[in-house]
């Protein structure tokens, strides 16, 4: 007959195996998290990117001369831009017409006012995401 020694010191295999258990599930939640962060580290990049380039894209358009073409009521253009750095395409389309003051029910066009509606947009993940947003350009009278 095998006696127990109960002044023994150490562990148990059950508590060895119940302590790996504990320490896998921690060490697999971390790792999980480290993957949706780098996921959402990606995503506000791209969300930044877009907002970069359709801010140049305004400070383009409106360093130009009120009467240039490109600002012409009913101008459409679409452009894809390609950033090498990460390897991601975007496509930026802006739109020019004249500018309506939307608080009016008659939709009264604002004078000497051009409004200028940019669009960038990417594919995320197969999902299309897009930036938009509106700046208005106005003829400035010489005194």
């Amino acid at each position: 007959m095998i006696s127990a020694n109960l002044n023994s010191k150490g562990f148990t295999i059950l508590e060895v195996m119940i302590a790996l258990a504990i320490l896998t599930f921690g060490i697999l939640a971390v790792a999980n998290m480290q993957l949706m962060s780098t996921g959402e580290n990606r995503n506000s990049r791209l969300i930044t990117e877009s907002a970069t380039f359709g801010a140049e894209k305004i400070e383009q358009l409106l360093g130009l001369s009120y009467r240039d073409s490109l600002l012409d009521d009913g101008t459409d253009v679409t452009e894809v831009f390609h950033d090498h750095s990460s390897s991601e395409e975007y496509t930026i389309n802006w739109k020019v017409s004249d500018a309506v003051n939307n608080t009016d029910p008659n939709l009264v066009t604002l004078k000497n006012t051009k409004q200028i509606d940019v669009l960038v947009t990417w594919d995320n993940k197969g999902k299309t995401s897009k930036f938009e947003s509106t700046y208005y350009k106005t003829y400035k009278l010489k005194r």
